[in-house]
């Protein structure tokens, strides 16, 4: 559902801006334009500017971002197995998600120091 909503969000302002641009061009090209046609224009742009608010909102509520004081843990593959990103409480990643072990790479610093004697 997430998804449709970040498509809709997407998709929604560019069609508003083709519908806008195609009424301007009509009436630089001083075509006669109807006040039936401007008031579709209008309720069409209108009800895509409630459309981008329902469903910006409804991506706020009822979008996959977590719990307040909840920590993301990025998706990594363990054994060609990918595990996807999810949130956990606090407690819960120190004891799933040990720290990083150093790989004696540049940033290690002891091989910084054993020329430097």
């Amino acid at each position: 559902m997430a998804i449709l909503i970040r498509i809709l969000l997407l998709l929604l302002p560019m069609v508003g801006l083709i519908m806008w641009l195609r009424w301007r061009a009509r009436r630089k090209a001083g075509e006669e334009i109807s006040d039936g046609e401007y008031l579709r224009l209008q309720i069409t742009l209108g009800g895509i500017a409630v459309m981008l608010l329902v469903a910006g909102l409804s991506l706020k509520f009822i979008g996959d971002s977590g719990a307040a004081g909840q920590v993301y843990v990025p998706a990594k593959i363990v054994d060609g197995q990918l595990i996807e990103g999810h949130f956990i409480d606090p407690e819960k990643k120190s004891e799933t998600d040990p720290a990083p072990k150093k790989s004696g790479g540049e940033n290690d610093d002891t091989s910084k120091n054993e020329g430097s004697d």
